[in-house]
């Protein structure tokens, strides 16, 4: 780096990144979705079956279980649930498979090696007007 000031790059892709979620985050943190949301979860309070602290209880099976309750509270955050990540690592693999099928289907076949051209030795020479041995 040229300057102390100049920040690494990964630096700069985490700030990028803070500054596209924070306002958005700021905004639900107003909203009266999420004041209703919380004052459910005081009330239900952490004692609740399938209580998370701080969240209070969720619809559907505990958190142990990654049920129903946890994917639908999830998703009303806008956020994915586990099911939803597995679901796109399949697909990915599957996309995966294709391209090789695809590359594999039109890849060149190889090319027969020519046979080598057979190397004409030359006629060994007499040698001329050598004496004879006597």
């Amino acid at each position: 780096m040229s300057e102390s000031s100049e920040k690494p790059p990964w630096r700069k892709a985490i700030e990028d990144y803070e500054r596209s979620i924070g306002a958005p985050l700021e905004d639900f943190i107003k909203s009266d979705q999420f004041a209703d949301m919380a004052a459910n979860a005081a009330k239900q309070g952490p004692a609740a079956p399938g209580a998370t602290p701080g969240l209070g209880a969720m619809p559907g099976p505990a958190l142990g279980g990654a049920g129903a309750g946890a994917t639908q509270w999830l998703h009303s955050m806008g956020l994915p649930a586990a099911s939803d990540i597995d679901e796109l690592r399949a697909e990915i693999q599957a996309l995966r498979d294709e391209v090789r099928t695809l590359t594999e289907a039109i890849a060149p076949a190889p090319a027969p090696e020519p046979e080598p051209e057979p190397v004409a030795t030359p006629a060994p020479e007499a040698e001329p007007d050598a004496p004879k041995p006597e």
